[in-house]
Parts: C-alpha cells; structure tokens; sequence
C-alpha cells in the first residue's frame, strides 16, 4: 500500500449551481504530474532531494475531491510513495510536513492569547479611548480576528488532508475507479 502525503495548498472552490447536474462536476479525480517544471514550481528543494535519494519511488499527484453536501471540489496536490519506509525517509528530512498541523495550532494558540490579553486588560476598551484613536483600535481588534480565523481555516484544512489521504490510499486500495485520470 502507498502512502500518501499532502504536499501543496488545498483549495475549496465551489461548483456552480449550472455546473452540479453535470456527472463530470461530482466525479473525484486524480492525475500523475510527470511535467519536471510543474514538480519544481510545488516542491521547490524537496524535488531534488526526492529525484536523488528516492528516484522512481514516489509520484506527485494532483486529486480532486468533490463533497455532494457542501458542492465543494477540494484541490490539492500529494507525495505518494511507494513504501512507508520511503515515506518516513522523506519526512525525517523534511520534517516542516509533518510538523505543519501542530505548528499552526501553535500559532493560534498564540494569537489568541495576545488578543486575550488585549481584551482583558481593556485595551479594546473604545469607550476609554480618545476619539482619534477609537478607528485604529477597533481595526487592531478586527485584524487579529481575522489572523485567527485565517489560521483555524488551515487547520481545518490540514485535518482535512489526512482525511482525503485516507481516501486516496483506500481507492488504490480496493481499485475503485476514480474517472480513469491516472
């Protein structure tokens, strides 16, 4: 069984309401990307490294996933390899992959804890505050909501990620036929 590991953004984009009756429009897909340029533009270094050490070992895939609820096609591109042995040498060399999740809950954890204390200390108090300095104040508040909103959506995403690997890895798994793309 191969291993699959997200490698590049993942992308919600929603199908239009024209497009959903279309069978080809809730079909999940993938495509082996073979082009040497494409693999540099989304691996950057790693692509080098993965060409020296694990040559013809693993292939970089690009998936679409539709989700029927939501009218959703969900975009991303995966490292698959064959082995997990290959996988584990890939990320102990790389281990910003692995560590991308727990990084980003990081992140938020701190940018909660900056507007928090803000907040508790009345710093976003506008009442207690000049009237010049009311607008730059109420925007500080908005950005930081903002930034964390911004980071709670890439941890969702990133969850996410292991959810549709695990798709990906059990249709290679049982041979289900994903639109013949690959």
């Amino acid at each position: 069984m191969s291993t699959w590991l997200n490698v590049g953004p993942i992308k919600d984009l929603n199908v239009p309401y024209f497009a959903v009756g279309l069978a080809s429009q809730r079909k999940s897909w993938k495509v082996a990307i073979t082009d040497r340029q494409t693999k540099l533009k989304i691996l950057g270094k790693k692509a080098a490294w993965l060409h020296k050490h694990l040559d013809g070992k693993w292939q970089l895939i690009h998936t679409r996933n539709f989700t029927a609820p939501t009218k959703t096609a969900i975009y991303s591109y995966w490292l698959v390899f064959e082995s997990n042995s290959d996988a584990s040498l890939f990320l102990s060399n790389f281990p910003d992959i692995s560590n991308r999740l727990q990084a980003k809950r990081e992140e938020k954890e701190a940018l909660v804890r900056r507007l928090d204390r803000g907040l508790s200390s009345g710093g976003y108090d506008l009442s207690r505050l000049p009237e010049n300095q009311r607008m730059a104040t109420a925007q500080s508040f908005v950005d930081k909501s903002k930034a964390i909103n911004d980071v709670q959506n890439k941890i969702e995403k990133l969850e996410r990620s292991f959810e549709l690997a695990e798709f990906w890895e059990n249709a290679e798994l049982n041979g289900i036929d994903t639109e013949g793309r690959l």
